[in-house]
């Protein structure tokens, strides 16, 4: 009799092992497996086309972002958080090189120290600096935690990986079709699946969640925290001056460098824009304008200030969310930055940027082709 249960135990068990064992696969496969270290190392000698691992810990984006940036040393560098990560390089295809290091820092608080940690020789020529409108919020300041530069997650949980993959395909998160034709170079389960992660010169793709309409566009998450005044939206009458006078510092490690500034304020969807100027909530916004101007022009090292926090001539089936443009956001952004002359107007120019709107696939993707990438270099 035992030994008869014993055989029933290893029968039962062998469906559980096999499909675990499949999705063990399927981290492989994916490339969920590799070390962090070895995938930055990869991303630098060009064997990535879209990086977005799932299993790695919530500090990893932050930490590869940076270190890839520092390493690469491209001459004109995006930094800011996730809203500057859809300037891509076939937009500024004067830039001798370029990298999009978007998502490396959370606050502005960090911009100085993130610059100081270059090599002196692979610091940029050219900043553009995405400044996110609540940076400058008293009350928001000090609400987001501090961005990971040392990469400190503990040994990836590889039977809670394989059973959180396991999970996901019943849910219907992927398929294993897709996993299996995955384009070269794709690395974590949503690059592979989703064609969503971040290209080689940094900037992001948001792949099929972008492509099929699976976008919410009555952007219940922005309403529901304007309604509540939380997660960025906190309310706020003036500006912080603690902020400015960490910008103005960030503006004086330029001047001395030799590090020339586009700085902008990226947009909200025009739905949620509107909203937050009917609320009355934001008075701080309404100031940002001339403040931030004011420490600019304290600065003659070429910096330059665009405000497109309320952007007109754009639509929300254009936004991925309430405060996340698309491609096509970004690169008439860039057409109107260039349009008025400085740095931007020598990288690009109104014919590459028009083509690249034209051409849009969508109204939030201007190429969501992963076997031939614009986020390349």
């Amino acid at each position: 009799m035992r030994r008869f249960l014993l055989r029933l135990t290893v029968w039962a068990l062998v469906p559980i092992v096999l499909i675990l064992s499949l999705f063990l696969g399927v981290l492989a496969r994916t490339g969920e497996l590799t070390r962090p270290d070895a995938l930055v190392e990869q991303t630098l000698s060009g064997q990535t086309s879209l990086v977005e691992p799932l299993y790695l810990g919530g500090e990893f984006q932050n930490w590869y972002k940076a270190q890839v940036a520092w390493a690469k040393g491209a001459k004109v560098l995006v930094l800011g958080t996730s809203r500057t990560m859809q300037i891509r390089s076939c937009m500024l295809p004067g830039a001798d090189s370029f990298y999009n290091g978007g998502g490396g820092i959370s606050d502005l608080d960090e911009v100085l120290d993130y610059l100081s940690r270059f090599e002196e020789k692979k610091l940029p020529r050219l900043l553009i600096l995405g400044l996110d409108q609540y940076f400058f919020n008293p009350v928001w300041s000090g609400c987001e935690e501090a961005a990971q530069w040392v990469y400190g997650s503990s040994p990836m949980d590889l039977s809670g990986a394989v059973i959180d993959a396991a999970r996901r395909y019943g849910a219907g998160s992927f398929s294993l079709r897709a996993v299996l034709t995955a384009a070269p170079g794709c690395v974590g389960l949503p690059a592979c699946s989703r064609q969503r992660g971040f290209g080689q010169d940094g900037s992001y793709h948001y792949g099929q969640d972008a492509e099929d309409g699976a976008v919410d566009l009555t952007f219940d998450d922005a309403r529901r925290r304007i309604t509540s005044g939380v997660s960025r939206f906190e309310y706020g009458d003036t500006v912080n001056p603690n902020a400015l006078d960490r910008l103005d510092e960030v503006l004086d490690f330029c001047d001395e460098k030799g590090i020339t500034v586009v700085a902008f304020l990226p947009p909200y969807a025009p739905s949620i824009g509107a909203i937050m100027q009917q609320s009355g909530n934001y008075g701080y916004i309404d100031q940002l304008p001339a403040e931030l101007g004011a420490v600019f022009a304290r600065h003659e090292s070429g910096a330059a200030l665009y405000d497109f926090t309320y952007m007109e001539g754009v639509t929300d089936e254009q936004f991925v969310d309430g405060f996340h443009g698309g491609d096509l956001v970004y690169a008439e952004m860039l057409r109107r930055m260039a349009a008025q002359g400085g740095p931007l107007a020598e990288l690009t120019d109104e014919e590459t940027l028009a083509a690249l709107i034209a051409g849009a696939k969508n109204p939030r993707v201007i190429e969501p082709n992963t076997q031939h990438p614009v986020g390349t270099v």
